[in-house]
């Protein structure tokens, strides 16, 4: 979806009947295929670097009230967004790492009865009857990291800024998250 900013941008350059590069190069940017990626990436989402956002806002003659108040307005859409999303049950399950950029979800049985406890300790000896690294997702909320001796070394908390916890791959600089994620349960030992 849109954000208000990205909307208040696209629109005050369409008024002024400029292009993207017209715009980047009225915003001083000398790499112009970077000024575009950045003028497009905060037309259709909103998301610019502070200083990228005041030199557009400076090409474009745009009104800094108005800015903030898109800024804002988009910060709490995304903050109920986020509040909705977190608060939907998820059915707990782990992602086991087997090696680097190699994530396999797992469901977990349904005998372990889905307390953060049992839930904890069935991670804790899955790592370490496998010595594989362990990622027990309780909910959309909150995992647990257990090494590959299942000891316990790192709790994510996701939040409006930072709501993927999970496993991901870092490629270029850019996340993506792991393939088995995307595709939903493992069904290989069945």
């Amino acid at each position: 979806m849109p954000s208000l900013l990205g909307r208040y941008v696209l629109a005050a350059r369409e008024k002024l009947g400029l292009s993207r590069p017209e715009t980047v190069k009225l915003a001083g940017w000398k790499n112009i295929n970077k000024g575009m990626r950045n003028l497009q990436q905060l037309e259709e989402d909103g998301a610019c670097h502070p200083d990228h956002l005041l030199r557009f806002a400076a090409a474009l003659n745009l009104d800094h009230g108005l800015l903030r108040d898109c800024i804002e307005r988009d910060q709490r859409a995304a903050k109920e967004a986020f509040e909705k999303w977190v608060s939907e049950p998820q059915e707990p399950f782990i992602i086991v790492r087997y090696m680097a950029a190699i994530y396999v979800r797992k469901e977990i049985p349904p005998e372990v009865l889905r307390v953060e406890s049992d839930l904890c300790q069935y991670a804790s000896a899955y790592a370490q009857s496998t010595h594989f690294y362990v990622c027990l997702m309780l909910s959309r909320e909150t995992c647990i990291w257990f090494d590959n001796k299942g000891v316990e070394y790192h709790r994510s908390v996701a939040t409006p800024e930072m709501p993927d916890i999970g496993p991901n791959v870092r490629i270029g600089g850019k996340k993506f998250p792991t393939l088995d994620m995307l595709l939903g349960p493992s069904r290989r030992e069945e």
